[in-house]
């Protein structure tokens, strides 16, 4: 999936936050919630400190530590943001940006603000705010509709291999299926041509992220009807070890040992 963003040549007024009741949350909920729709991990290293949460609002103290750009502050923000929505955690994803700001160099600690956007659905405001208080970013019109993937066709509908017919091809012919099938669902998501994705690099390096990892793990499995663990794409980050791990649940010897 694509985000969309618009980084403006200059920085114009942040969004400001309407009064809200926060009371104190424990840190670890951002956490929790990722990993309660199946996000295993962040892309970047840094910590909630402090969180304090209210009717579709929060602020968290995130320490991101030095860094030479703003990626792991905005990537905290992020990754936040969507626990400022009410009710059981969903996965969200990222898919438009109206305004991204960033001023002067990183902070090593942050406050990120979120707050629900009133008049659009699935949308929040983001301040970001240094330990003096003054604002050093922010992301308007943070738009995170509730995404899932579609369940594939099946019975090799449209063209599909069905699931099944996988076991009885020989061992190099089913690395070679594999490799081209996983590749050409990974794509897909990643909204890639399948010749674009090089199996033998790691996914990250070509654009995956977090909650991708989730999307792709979910369509995988209902293309291969096979459970995956929800650290696959971290513990076999490129097409070929996915493939390989598949291709281990998928063959007689794998379902036999299973």
């Amino acid at each position: 999936m694509i985000a969309t963003a618009t980084v403006p040549a200059t920085p114009g007024e942040a969004p400001a936050p309407p009064a809200h009741a926060l009371t104190p949350a424990e840190p670890d909920l951002i956490m929790q919630r990722l990993a309660a729709v199946g996000v295993p991990g962040t892309g970047f290293d840094w910590t909630v400190e402090e969180l304090l949460r209210g009717d579709g609002a929060l602020r968290a103290r995130v320490r991101c530590g030095p860094a030479a750009t703003w990626a792991p502050v905005l990537d905290a923000a992020m990754s936040v943001a969507p626990s400022a929505f009410p009710g059981d955690p969903l996965l969200r994803m990222v898919t438009h940006v109206d305004r991204l700001v960033a001023v002067g160099e990183p902070p090593d600690t942050v406050d990120i603000e979120v707050w629900l956007d009133p008049e659009r659905a699935d949308t929040v405001q983001v301040r970001v705010t240094d330990g003096a208080g003054d604002v050093v970013g922010w992301l308007s019109g943070l738009r995170y509709p509730v995404i899932d993937v579609p369940a594939p066709a099946e019975n090799g509908a449209d063209g599909a291999r069905p699931a099944e017919s996988i076991a009885d091809l020989g061992p190099e012919e089913l690395r070679a299926f594999l490799l081209e099938e996983v590749g050409a669902q990974i794509a897909k998501e990643m909204r890639l041509a399948p010749g674009d994705l090089q199996p033998y690099r790691p996914l990250v390096e070509q654009g995956l992220d977090s909650v991708l990892t989730v999307v792709v793990r979910r369509r995988l499995e209902k293309r291969f009807r096979c459970s995956l663990p929800t650290t696959l794409l971290w513990q076999q980050p490129t097409v070929a070890a996915v493939s390989d791990y598949i291709a281990g649940l998928v063959s007689p010897s794998g379902a036999e040992a299973g």
